[in-house]
C-alpha cells in the first residue's frame, strides 16, 4: 500500500505549478524535466564543473544573445563581473591564475577547498578548465529572517524591538 502513494506523490510535485522569478506559473512536467536531464547529460567535462544557472549566463553572453525567459537569478553588474563561489584545490598558483585573468579574490580557504572572488563572465570556462577547480557557482548570498524588516529595503527593524536575550518574552526585562 504504501509503493502505491510514492509514485502518486512524485507525479504530483512534477505536475504542481511553481512560481518563476517573474510571478509566472510554470508547470514542470515531464517533458521538461527530460530535456533538463537531456542537456545536463550532453555537457561537456568542463561545462559539468560549471553551475547551470551560470553556464546559461555565460553562453548567452558569448552567443551575445537577448536574455529572453532568464530564470537563472545570476546579476552580473554593467561590465559582466559576479561574485561567484569556487570548489577547488586553493594554491597560490591559481589565485594568481584568477588574479592574472583580471579576478579579484576574496576569501580563499585552503582548508575548506573553496574560495569567493569577483571573475568577468568571459573567464569562467578559463577557471573551470584549470585542473584544480572542482565546481563554479554563482556566491551563495547570507539570508536572514528577520522580524519586520529588512537592511536592503532600508527598512531596518529599530534596536529597541530586538529582543537581546531570546529566552525572555519580548518587551519585558529579566532581572539578573
Amino acid at each position: 500500500m504504501k509503493l502505491f502513494f510514492i509514485p502518486v506523490i512524485l507525479i504530483s510535485v512534477m505536475l504542481t505549478p511553481t512560481k518563476d522569478v517573474s510571478g509566472q506559473h510554470e508547470l514542470h512536467d515531464s517533458a521538461t524535466i527530460t530535456s533538463i536531464i537531456r542537456d545536463k547529460k550532453a555537457r561537456s567535462p568542463l561545462e559539468q564543473k560549471i553551475d547551470s544557472r551560470l553556464l546559461q549566463v555565460v553562453n548567452q553572453q558569448q552567443t551575445k544573445k537577448p536574455r529572453q525567459n532568464d530564470l537563472s537569478q545570476v546579476t552580473a553588474d554593467p561590465n559582466g563581473d559576479l561574485e561567484v563561489d569556487i570548489t577547488a584545490e586553493v594554491t597560490d598558483d591559481l589565485l594568481a591564475k584568477i588574479k592574472k585573468l583580471g579576478g579579484r579574490i576574496i576569501f580563499p580557504s585552503k582548508q575548506y577547498r573553496t574560495l569567493r572572488a569577483v571573475i568577468n563572465l568571459s573567464t569562467v570556462k578559463t577557471i573551470a578548465d584549470y585542473p584544480e577547480v572542482r565546481f563554479i557557482q554563482p556566491a551563495a548570498l547570507a539570508q536572514t529572517n528577520s522580524r519586520g524588516g529588512n537592511m536592503k529595503s532600508g527598512n531596518p527593524v529599530p534596536a529597541e524591538k530586538i529582543n537581546p536575550n531570546p529566552a525572555a518574552p519580548a518587551g519585558k526585562k529579566q532581572v539578573p
